[in-house]
Formats: C-alpha cells, sequence, structure tokens
C-alpha cells in the first residue's frame, strides 16, 4: 500500500538543523538545573529519546512503545554489546494486518554512547516499581506520541526552526543522511520498514517527497 502524498514543507531535517536540535535539547538539562527547577530528569530523558528518532530512524508512535528489552547486541556491530540493535514492534500496521516488526541495526554509536548512559544511570532514578517502557514519565506511565510531539515543536519554535518540521522530519532526515553517505537504498529501505523503495528514496528529497511514515 503507497504511503499518502505529504502536505507542503514535509521534508528531511538538515544536519545542521539536527545538530541545533539535540544540541537544544541537551542545553535544556542543564538550563533546569541552573534554574533549580523540577523536572531536569524529564528533560534528561527527552534528550536521549530525540537521539533514539534520529539515529535509528522511528516514527513517533514507535519510539513511545518502546522498552528497555528492545535493544539487543547484533552480529554485524559486536563492538555495541547489547546495544547492537533495536527491535521495532510497533510498525505502521497494514489493512487486515498486525503491526509490522523490524530489527533495526545501530548505524550511530555516538547515539548509543547516549542510550547506555541513559538506560544505566538516568532511567533507574523513576523507581524500581516502574513497566520495562524505556521513556518512563514520573506517575509510572510512558510517554505518549502528542507528548514527543509537543516537546519537539515546544524546541523547534525555541529555535526559530521551519514551523513545518515534525518529529517525522528526524526520521526522514535518518534516511537522507544515510544515502548521503553511501549506504545501500535496500539496507536504508529494510531500516525504516517501508514497503518500497521508491518511498525510501523519497525521503531524501528536499520536499519531503510523501506523507510521513
Amino acid at each position: 500500500m503507497a504511503e499518502r502524498l505529504a502536505a507542503p514543507g514535509r521534508r528531511p531535517m538538515t544536519r545542521e538543523e539536527v545538530r541545533r536540535f539535540l544540541d537544544h535539547a541537551d542545553d535544556q538539562v542543564g538550563q533546569t538545573l541552573r534554574q533549580r527547577n523540577k523536572g531536569a530528569l524529564a528533560r534528561l530523558r527527552d534528550a536521549t529519546l530525540f537521539k533514539v528518532v534520529y539515529a535509528w530512524g522511528l516514527r513517533p508512535s514507535e519510539t513511545s512503545a518502546l522498552d528497555v528489552a528492545d535493544f539487543q547486541p547484533h552480529p554485524d556491530v559486536p563492538e555495541l554489546g547489547r546495544f547492537g540493535a533495536l527491535s521495532v514492534r510497533t510498525g505502521r500496521r497494514l489493512r487486515g494486518l498486525p503491526q509490522r516488526r523490524r530489527t533495526v541495526v545501530s548505524m550511530m554509536p555516538w547515539a548509543v554512547d547516549a542510550v547506555r548512559e541513559y538506560v544505566i544511570h538516568v532511567r533507574p532514578r523513576y523507581g524500581t516499581s516502574l513497566s520495562q517502557a524505556l521513556w518512563p514519565t514520573e506517575r509510572g506511565g510512558r510517554v505518549r506520541t502528542r507528548e514527543i510531539e509537543g516537546r519537539f515543536a515546544d524546541y523547534r519554535d525555541a529555535l526559530g526552526l521551519d514551523p513545518a518540521l515534525t518529529p517525522f522530519c528526524l526520521r526522514s532526515a535518518y534516511v537522507a543522511h544515510l544515502l548521503a553517505d553511501g549506504v545501500s537504498l535496500a539496507f536504508v529501505q529494510n531500516q525504516v520498514g517501508h514497503q518500497r523503495p521508491a518511498t525510501t528514496a523519497s525521503r531524501a528529497r528536499p520536499d519531503g517527497g510523501e506523507q510521513p511514515g
């Protein structure tokens, strides 16, 4: 089933936009601490969450549903240990079929370092009674898709970035940047779970090609 056409302005974020966005997310942690406001733990969580959206090419809904156990070793990158791949259990559903699963091989060691630090040192501070959710809340639930979208919009607007940008544009940036770096189209297609190579190729276009998927 082809993915629908996009609204104007859907496009991959540039490398500079990604850098500025992720740096800003990191900066919110220090700012919260300096102002002695509550929420530094959540800002640490959110900064890592957005690194995962970009570095594994995820949809917001897939990101929300992640559990700690979804990270696993992968034979192609043994040096990354238990963070060699990410099992995505809640891919886009085709009509009449269950949600698709896929395994995303970890491609960005710097993001693996961030996730490892978060899992070992940050997430346990939410308490020992929480579920397996990778992104827990203070009330023991998990961060929802709308919260990811809202936080993204807050950071985007604070930076004065294109107001058409959404978390899907981080996913499209993952595709565009891997293809620009010479990674094969077939491999990237498998990483992001597209049915057709044309859908994957369209993500590298400045206009975003098709609707976020």
